[in-house]
């Protein structure tokens, strides 16, 4: 909920996953890496109730459930082990600025 005492942490968290741009993990992943779409972005929706998580991204229909495999392991990573010390301060830094 936007009232959540850890929204903050979860937008710097979903900045660093997917809406980075090119340099975000999920974009890194699918695009980088293995050249399986142009753009990759994740989507955190607050509202007054739970909000909403999602993924988007176009690819080959012949690359879509190895992409859909590659999406959800880099989320699982994602949340399971640390994020970078560098990119969590790079982050912190980019949100100062829009603040």
């Amino acid at each position: 909920t936007r009232d959540d005492p850890d929204y903050l942490a979860l937008l710097l968290a979903n900045r660093i996953f997917g809406t980075g741009g090119f340099n975000s993990i999920l974009s890194q992943e699918l695009r980088v890496k293995r050249g399986l779409t142009y753009g990759a972005y994740s989507n955190l929706t607050a509202l007054q109730a739970s909000g909403i998580f999602s993924l988007s991204y176009s690819t080959q229909q012949n690359q879509l459930m190895d992409s859909i495999q590659i999406a959800y392991q880099t989320l699982l990573n994602f949340v399971q082990k640390p994020i970078d010390k560098k990119q969590l301060e790079e982050t912190v830094k980019w949100f100062e600025t829009q603040l």
